[in-house]
């Protein structure tokens, strides 16, 4: 039995890199506050009973993976980041050769399981189902399930409705697309790690090209830093725009007004029922670097709104 557990974990499990950190992901006001529930998530494994299952939406590239990995890696409890075609691949396997058990017993036996791209499970009964019997085995008062998602939830329609209904029983959160000042962060910080220094001028282009896609973003970078290493010349605004025409045009392409027919609004938490607040809890956690102590999000009567400086001077206190 541990040699059949251990092959599931040498095929769906791996370690992504340590720097996939919350310290190294660039948090701005628009994505502070899913940034936040996730560092709750993994400092504060009670949290898990009043919240879980998180489920976490966004188009695609905006650090989804993130966010998932950085959760993985400051938690002090057994978790399992996984993703959904991963896992569809490895549960055809197990269904064949009749261990769908075992592989539904290895996943539980983690304190949380991270699920990305949930979306490529639309379709699946069979795997669908299995995820459902995961979730009905896993307690919520120990155990913790974040899922992310390429779209929002309101066009999963091709999802089983029970899924679809577990999913929805936590709380739902958009990610926000990164604005300009955190994609001229990443570009800062990319550079700066890589030791090459580019002009000012070369990096607001691409903060004010790549606007809607970190992963594009910085696909455009490396391929900055490429030239300038691989020509030793300085690269310009004109000569980025020529070697990433190919990049800039399938995004105009890709920008192209989508019919969005028969689409129900997105299903959105109100924030205004939370306050972030800060605890002294589980000094031994895993850190992050930051020093900061972790974040818990209480569910509380709405507040008026105030900055949140005082919203969490009001709840230290």
């Amino acid at each position: 039995n541990t040699e059949k557990l251990q092959s599931f974990e040498s095929i769906l499990s791996f370690d992504y890199p340590d720097h996939m950190t919350f310290d190294s992901y660039v948090t701005t006001d628009e994505n502070y506050y899913t940034c936040e529930i996730l560092r709750t998530v993994a400092f504060i494994p009670r949290i898990w009973k009043a919240i879980s299952p998180v489920f976490i939406h966004a188009p695609t590239g905006q650090g989804k993976t993130h966010l998932l990995a950085a959760t993985m890696n400051a938690t002090t409890r057994k978790a399992l980041l996984i993703n959904t075609l991963d896992l569809e691949t490895e549960y055809q396997h197990a269904k064949s050769a009749g261990r769908e058990r075992e592989l539904r017993n290895w996943m539980i036996s983690h304190n949380m399981i991270l699920i990305d791209d949930i979306q490529f499970a639309c379709g699946n009964r069979g795997l669908e189902k299995f995820i459902i019997s995961v979730m009905n085995r896993m307690p919520r008062e120990s155990h913790g399930i974040v899922v992310s998602s390429d779209v929002e939830p309101s066009m999963l329609t091709g999802l089983d409705p029970s899924l679809f209904s577990r999913l929805m029983s936590g709380i739902t959160i958009k990610l926000e697309i990164v604005n300009r000042k955190g994609r001229k962060e990443i570009l800062e910080q990319f550079f700066n790690y890589t030791g090459m220094n580019l002009s000012d001028d070369v990096v607001d282009y691409l903060a004010d090209t790549f606007t809607t896609n970190v992963r594009q973003l910085k696909a455009a970078a490396r391929m900055v830093l490429a030239r300038v290493l691989g020509t030793g010349k300085a690269m310009t605004v004109e000569s980025s725009k020529a070697m990433l025409g190919f990049m800039t045009e399938r995004i105009s392409q890709e920008a192209a007004p989508l019919r969005r027919d028969n689409i129900m609004p997105p299903i959105e938490i109100d924030e205004s029922e939370y306050i972030v607040v800060e605890v002294e809890e589980e000094p031994s956690r895993k850190q992050t670097g930051s020093g900061k102590a972790p974040f818990v999000i209480e569910p509380v009567k709405p507040v008026s709104a105030s900055p949140r400086s005082e919203e969490r001077r009001v709840g230290k206190e």
